[in-house]
């Protein structure tokens, strides 16, 4: 044991070792980090698509005015059947009770409860994105370089002490 203490040769071993150690801990935690950070980005431009397109259903949905549909319709019956055109009557008047049938606010409710659904899920992307975005932040880069010009130092004498035996 106090062979070991006073042999150099043994501590750049060992702290070769433990630099490697250090090194292949921190390169995994690299990766899972861009891994996370790309599935996050996925995830969001997905919810993104949906929010745009809940935003323009529900955009239309409001441009609807059924008071002047059901209106129009009715006047066009109306001629129609002055015109005597029964067969043409009878349809507008079931395209007629069928819109009037359509529960419209129930229908503009769903979707502005889909659209806010939409934009709590991208809220939540957006901030498992900054979470990981601060887990980033904290990597300590400044450390990791030293750490590798110090594994550098280190490794370059074993190299050429190995390429020497070759």
């Amino acid at each position: 044991m106090a062979e070991r203490r006073n042999d150099p040769l043994f501590w750049q071993k060992l702290q070769t070792w433990l630099l490697g150690a250090v090194l292949l801990v921190m390169a995994a935690m690299c990766a899972c980090f861009v891994w996370t950070a790309a599935q996050l980005n996925r995830y969001e431009a997905q919810v993104g698509d949906i929010v745009d397109r809940l935003d323009r259903v529900s955009a239309r949905l409001e441009e609807l005015d059924t008071e002047a549909i059901v209106r129009t319709a009715n006047e066009v019956t109306n001629a129609l059947e002055a015109a005597k055109i029964a067969e043409i009557v009878d349809s507008l008047q079931e395209v007629t009770a069928r819109l009037r049938a359509v529960d419209w606010e129930d229908m503009a409710s769903n979707v502005n409860e889909l659209t806010l659904q939409a934009q709590k899920s991208l809220a939540a992307a957006q901030e498992a994105l900054a979470k990981a975005s601060e887990s980033m932040d904290q990597i300590d880069f400044e450390a990791l370089n030293q750490a590798v010009t110090d594994l550098k130092t280190v490794v370059e004498p074993l190299a050429r002490l190995v390429g020497k035996f070759n």
